[in-house]
């Protein structure tokens, strides 16, 4: 997609006929009243893409797209939203015509508290499961390390169903991290192993420089297993993305290391 402008944080859904891209755009040639982060998103059916078009409310801050398709033809876009002076997580559902919700949702409290939605939002849908339907990571910080120091760290929530306006969302819970903590995790990625489990791939410091690190989560007792770093040094490899190709797992992710 060709504009004037910053593009970032592309991300991608397909419906049966239709593929959706979205992405944070910014445009500095605007009036500095206009001067926001603000969701773009173009369609493609065939062959043929539509124009970029601005998502939502043009003057709402937006940043952060994450995207899914579920196996009844909707198509889920999360994202952070300028709310007051605090970032909110928001969502809707485009059924295949339009978008469900008038108002995008916010998910509920957890437990009382502020989720903390802060940033490396990564939605998957689980195709098998009837009450772990959508699984939503992202990282935010929490206090590790020593004393009164916080790290980044990787959590997530589950949605059990596919009605958007349901506030069924279970308690935020976090990717385990070793020993004291005093590491960042950021940038998760999602996949469904043969067995229906969740795999995840994120960017992590626990080894010293950022690498690239693995974990499983078995859902029938939603425990972890042990941490595997993927990649390791010396350069620095960050953001994650796994794709199952059929016959295998696809890991691409970013480097510093020179290219020859």
């Amino acid at each position: 997609m060709d504009q004037p402008g910053i593009d970032k944080h592309p991300c991608a859904a397909l419906q049966p006929n239709r593929l959706w891209l979205f992405w944070q755009s910014y445009d500095p040639a605007q009036p500095p009243a206009d001067r926001r982060w603000r969701i773009s998103f173009a369609t493609r059916t065939g062959t043929s893409w539509t124009a970029p078009a601005v998502f939502g409310d043009p003057a709402a801050e937006r940043r952060t797209p994450t995207a899914v398709a579920d196996n009844a033809g909707g198509v889920w876009l999360f994202w952070l939203e300028m709310s007051g002076d605090a970032w909110q997580l928001r969502y809707n559902r485009h059924d295949g015509t339009s978008w469900q919700l008038a108002v995008p949702q916010t998910p509920p409290l957890d437990g009382g508290q502020d989720p903390r939605v802060e940033d490396d939002l990564y939605v998957l849908f689980h195709p098998s499961s009837t009450t772990q339907r959508l699984w939503l990571f992202w990282a935010r910080h929490e206090p590790c390390g020593p004393a009164g120091q916080t790290r980044w760290s990787v959590v997530h929530r589950v949605k059990q169903g596919l009605d958007p306006a349901a506030a069924d969302w279970s308690p935020v819970r976090a990717l385990p991290k070793t020993g004291t903590g005093g590491y960042h995790d950021r940038q998760p990625a999602a996949l469904l192993t043969p067995s229906a489990d969740i795999e995840l791939f994120w960017s992590s410091t626990e080894r010293g420089g950022w690498s690239i690190s693995r974990n499983t989560l078995t859902l029938s007792t939603l425990t972890w297993g042990a941490n595997q770093q993927l990649v390791a040094g010396p350069y620095a490899r960050r953001g994650p993305l796994a794709v199952d190709t059929g016959s295998g797992t696809l890991l691409a992710y970013r480097s510093n290391e020179s290219l020859a």
